[in-house]
Parts: C-alpha cells; sequence; structure tokens
C-alpha cells in the first residue's frame, strides 16, 4: 500500500467515524419527540352541575376552582406538552373569584 493510499484510507475512516457520531444528535434533533405524559386532573369529569353542587356543599370556592384550573393550565402548555392552548388568561381572575366567594358567603 503506498503512502497517498494509505493516507486518503484514514482521512475517510476519520471523516466517516466524525459523521456517524454527529448522525445521531443530528436525528434526535429533527425527530418528534413522544408527547410527556399528562397527569390526571381532579375536576376532568366533572361536568358544570357537579362543580356547582360542588360549590353549595362547600367542597369547592370559585377561588380553589380558579386556582386548580390555573394549576392544570400551567401544568400543560408549559411544564407539559406545552401544547399553547390558551391564548390569554384574565389577570384578574382570582379578584374576580374572591368577589364570588364573598357574595356567596353575604347570601
Amino acid at each position: 500500500m503506498n503512502k497517498s493510499t494509505r493516507r486518503g484510507f484514514l482521512e475517510s475512516t476519520l471523516k466517516i467515524g466524525a459523521v456517524s457520531l454527529a448522525l445521531p444528535a443530528l436525528a434526535s434533533a429533527d425527530a418528534p419527540q413522544p408527547p410527556q405524559q399528562v397527569e390526571p386532573f381532579e375536576l376532568d369529569e366533572l361536568s358544570i352541575s357537579d362543580l356547582q353542587d360542588g360549590m353549595k356543599s362547600g367542597k369547592f370556592t370559585s377561588r380553589s376552582l380558579v386556582e386548580k384550573y390555573l394549576g392544570r393550565i400551567q401544568q400543560i402548555d408549559t411544564q407539559g406538552p406545552a401544547l399553547n392552548a390558551v391564548i390569554a388568561l384574565n389577570p384578574e381572575a382570582r379578584s374576580i373569584a374572591d368577589t364570588g366567594d364573598a357574595e356567596s358567603s353575604a347570601k
């Protein structure tokens, strides 16, 4: 084997080795990621009537429901699969819930 053939063989081997090391990283960057598991949500199966009954019985308050739903939005949109399904949140949601709870208590 002459020097030019040996040099060409080594250069080719090094190039192929470098590419084979880089391919998994490149493939994983473009490959779709598997969906993240979303934890079950305690209010998933409840209807509006169930929620209203829960509020009447004292199981829920407006504030507690707002907190639960805001937490769920946070979990799914920003910490989980990042669905970005909620475009905007009312920054007054908590205070509106507190006002509703105060009105309910006054009745």
